[in-house]
């Protein structure tokens, strides 16, 4: 099985215990499947495997991927176990950057946030300020930037955090054009002011701008023929201020009273009895 692999996350590492590695790898196809390596096992494998490289894997287990964060939506994950082989190996035949881009419009028809994570890619048709704030004693600050993916006028809202927004300012700085085409890969889906739009995540995501992978010179393309993009600038981007999660709740919850509550239990009785 070749795969290239790609570092997900490290957590809880402590100095006598190695945290698990989380990875999504894909193969010739495109297609992902979660690997996951238990902190026993880590000092096994850990200087096996390096982002970006492909690997022939075998003698492992396979399980039901139930647990919470899922970064892909394959069925099952695969376990390295003490006796797992890791080979690797010069493979042409799988991609170096392994996109699987998913629509705006399929984004704003979800009516849930999960753990799933997206790839997106568009033109920057405008963004905000940088937004900086406290919260629970720690500084942090965000920029919101809209993507369009010249599908009908389809517009994207991303919010980039931390590094990656600071990535984005400077880039912007230090490379002036006319078109931006932006590329967030593993994003996770998150409502905002009621809009299902798409965040970085810390340790994951990455951020691409004017690229020369194939997928964006692609999209340039595409660019170059609509007419009345050409010498578009960008758009200053109007945007709320950071929303608490108990704002977000209130907003975007369904609400019951109390009588309406009881009602709907009793009948839930009535209907079992």
């Amino acid at each position: 099985m070749a795969a290239r692999y790609d570092l997900i996350k490290c957590i809880n590492a402590g100095p006598e215990h190695k945290a698990p590695i989380e990875m999504v790898v894909f193969d010739e196809e495109g297609d992902t499947i979660q690997y996951s390596i238990k902190g026993i096992f880590v000092p096994i494998f850990e200087g096996l495997l390096a982002e970006g490289n492909v690997y022939v894997v075998t003698n492992f287990t396979i399980s039901l991927n139930t647990i919470k964060f899922k970064p892909t939506r394959h069925e099952f994950r695969i376990n390295f176990k003490r006796d797992t082989n890791v080979r690797p190996v010069q493979d042409s035949s799988v991609s170096l950057n392994g996109f699987n881009f998913v629509l705006f419009k399929k984004i704003h028809a979800e009516s849930k946030e999960d753990g799933y994570l997206v790839d997106v890619i568009g033109r920057l048709a405008s963004k905000g300020n940088l937004v900086e704030f406290t919260r629970d004693g720690k500084p942090s600050s965000y920029i919101t930037i809209e993507l369009d993916d010249l599908e009908g006028g389809q517009k994207l809202r991303v919010m980039l955090w931390q590094t990656l927004a600071f990535n984005l300012i400077k880039y912007l700085e230090e490379h002036p054009c006319l078109t931006y085409v932006v590329i967030l890969q593993m994003g996770k889906m998150k409502f905002y002011s009621g809009v299902m739009g798409v965040s970085n995540i810390i340790y994951n995501s990455k951020l691409f701008i004017n690229v020369e992978f194939p997928a964006a010179r692609n999209f340039f393309t595409r660019v170059n023929k609509l007419d009345h993009v050409d010498g578009q600038s960008i758009m200053l981007l109007v945007c709320d201020q950071p929303v608490s999660i108990e704002e977000d709740f209130l907003r975007l919850s369904v609400y019951k009273t109390i009588a309406e509550i009881k009602e709907h239990n009793q009948k839930l009785s009535n209907d079992q009895s």
